[in-house]
């Protein structure tokens, strides 16, 4: 479910501004780095969950029950249609709003992008609050989330693989624009699975 998710908010804001702008906002290897910050080690850490503690008050799956059921895939849709509307809506206010330049404006969808696929790790917990589930309490997932930050924060410190990257230095305001964006659908996600809206 993280991985479908992610992949296709990737899909669909690309798509968006393509078909908007008329002008792709990634680049593949900027894409490629994405997929390898949020695919690769929050993607095992997920994997190595114990699962919730209400796990054994379930009855047992059918052995004709798909792994990825309906609601599942009601899930994916809707974490990445809160993904691309938040990501995609910050370009926007980029373009439209702000008069940023387009290399500005795609090197904050870039960022904006990575940091809520990271922070959408934590989404992907069924059943039992925020504070208490077994995403927040697995160590992996913080590890792989502390690995992947310095990753990008290298990435962007490091002239010569910001431009590699093609990539712009931001000021504090356009960071602001990343750090809400990426944890906007974070907050949105938790808000819609209060409501039960989405598992």
């Amino acid at each position: 479910m993280y991985l479908l998710s992610c992949n296709l908010t990737e899909v669909l804001v690309i798509a968006a501004v393509t078909f908007i702008y008329f002008s792709s906002p990634l680049t593949p290897l900027q894409i490629l780095f994405i997929n390898l910050i949020t695919d690769v080690l929050p993607a095992l850490a997920l994997g190595m969950n114990k699962g919730n503690t209400h796990i054994m008050h379930h009855p047992p799956r059918k052995k004709t029950q798909s792994i990825i059921g309906t609601k599942h895939w009601q899930a994916i849709i809707t974490y990445s249609i809160v993904l691309t509307v938040c990501i995609f809506c910050s370009y926007v206010l980029c373009i439209n709003y702000l008069n940023i330049e387009k290399l500005q404006a795609n090197s904050i969808l870039f960022w904006s992008l990575a940091s809520a696929q990271l922070w959408h790790t934590f989404n992907l917990s069924f059943g039992v609050s925020f504070r208490k589930n077994e995403v927040i309490r697995n160590k992996y997932v913080w590890l792989a989330i502390f690995i992947c930050l310095v990753v990008m924060l290298t990435a962007y410190f490091i002239p010569p693989l910001r431009n590699v990257l093609a990539l712009s230095p931001m000021n504090l305001f356009q960071l602001a624009i990343i750090l809400t964006t990426g944890l906007m659908p974070l907050i949105i996600i938790q808000a819609l699975k209060k409501i039960n809206l989405v598992i």
